[in-house]
């Protein structure tokens, strides 16, 4: 992220996504990339899942990025672990990628560890959000 501003949590995101992370925090055994959900998460300005803008990126949203160093684009979706397949473009929450993502908004520049480097990209569009979508129990 390139802003200290804070990363906009659906409530129904935010209470699953806790669900997944107290267990390993109660027994002190967290991976860095949890630590780093968590971290936003605790910072992060909870809203209703039906007034959140259609330009955030919330769980299950599918994204279109641009590659900020080689002007390549992708979409991807974020996802639950259990639903995440990277090879179809299913992202985790928990994964750089994935932390990286949840909460920002279109417009956005998001940075992340790649396997060549640090990755900067460019959110161009939120192509679907289930909120927007009054699809709410995804």
């Amino acid at each position: 992220m390139t802003t200290a501003e804070k990363r906009i949590v659906t409530l129904i995101d935010y209470n699953r996504l806790m669900q997944l992370i107290e267990p390993l925090r109660v027994k002190r055994e967290m991976p860095i990339y949890m630590e780093k959900l968590l971290a936003k998460l605790q910072g992060a300005e909870l809203v209703d899942q039906q007034e959140v803008s259609k330009n955030i990126i919330t769980m299950n949203s599918k994204i279109l990025l641009k590659n900020l160093i080689n002007g390549r684009v992708a979409e991807i979706t974020l996802t639950y672990p259990k639903d995440s397949n990277p090879m179809n473009s299913r992202i985790s929450v928990l994964s750089d990628i994935g932390v990286s993502l949840l909460g920002n908004k279109k417009g956005e520049i998001v940075t992340w560890q790649t396997p060549v480097g640090q990755g900067e990209f460019c959110v161009e569009e939120v192509l679907y959000q289930p909120e927007a979508s009054k699809e709410f129990q995804l």
